[in-house]
């Protein structure tokens, strides 16, 4: 049985771009969830769900890049993106926002302040940094700091 060959729109600097999903037939081997993994990262009490790559096609000048969904999906919105991506060599990570998915739901709407959904997103970036060896402290590893990558109905 074959499965029709599927396409990714993402942005690049030069506009809109589809990118072909090469690796779509059955008899692949290499299934794509195969390079990634579920992480758990804490913003504070908050535990929040995230996915990212297992690290293994990793190429050290290729830039980390976080991806953060907007109202109402989740981390899969990106699927299609961090495939790509992580087939390119980068380090990806695409986080489930507070009060979705797996991550921690806090009651109470003080707890979904645009500070504290800053903070989640900050905590993503240095997930990510630290489980790739990212320093930005000076102007050389600079062009390494993950990228932040998003989204929203706004």
């Amino acid at each position: 049985k074959s499965i029709p060959r599927a396409t990714s729109a993402i942005m690049t600097d030069l506009g809109l771009a589809i990118v072909p999903n090469d690796k779509d037939d059955d008899n692949n081997d290499e299934t794509p969830t195969r390079f990634f993994r579920d992480v758990f990262l804490h913003n504070q009490d908050v535990r929040l769900h995230a996915v990212m790559d297992n690290g293994t096609r990793r190429q050290p000048d290729k830039r980390p890049m976080v991806f953060v969904h907007g109202f109402p999906e989740l981390w899969i919105a990106w699927w299609d993106q961090l495939q790509y991506f992580a087939a390119q060599g980068h380090p990806v990570l695409a986080l489930t926002m507070r009060g979705y998915g797996l991550s921690d739901k806090p009651e109470g709407v003080e707890h979904y302040h645009m500070d504290f959904l800053v903070g989640d997103m900050r905590a993503a970036v240095q997930f990510l940094a630290h489980d790739c060896q990212v320093t930005t402290t000076t102007t050389a590893t600079l062009q390494l700091a993950p990228l932040l990558l998003a989204h929203d109905w706004g």
